[in-house]
Parts: C-alpha cells; sequence; structure tokens
C-alpha cells in the first residue's frame, strides 16, 4: 500500500501540479507532498504568509491526487 502511494508521486500529472504549486509558492512557501508509510494516502502540506493561498493551492494539489489516484 505505502509502496503504490510512493510510485503515486512519480506520475505526470501529480509531478506536473507539484512544479505549478511550487512556482506559484516561489521563495515565499513550501509544498511537502508525502506517502503515508501507514494508510493507503498522499498527505499534502502548503505553507505560504496568506491562508488564501494555502487553501487554495492545497486544494488544487489534492485534486491533481485525487484525478490522478482515480
Amino acid at each position: 500500500v505505502a509502496r503504490n502511494a510512493r510510485q503515486l508521486l512519480l506520475r505526470a500529472g501529480i509531478v506536473q501540479a507539484r512544479d505549478d504549486v511550487a512556482a506559484a509558492l516561489g521563495a515565499d512557501g513550501r509544498l511537502i507532498l508525502r506517502a503515508s508509510g501507514t494508510e493507503p494516502l498522499i498527505r499534502v502540506t502548503v505553507e505560504a504568509e496568506r491562508a488564501e493561498q494555502v487553501d487554495e493551492l492545497a486544494q488544487q494539489m489534492a485534486a491533481a491526487v485525487r484525478a490522478v489516484a482515480a
């Protein structure tokens, strides 16, 4: 299960979304994607100066993960 989540992180749709979110954050923020070691899921963490940006980009990244996982 954990291996599948880690492999999912390498799929093109997630890589592209990760790069897009990282570019939108620039040097003022951070994106962390982590495959759970015990559950079949990927954790998405976004840090930025504005809460609105955090919410928007976290939703964008989560949507990409869901789309690729479907």
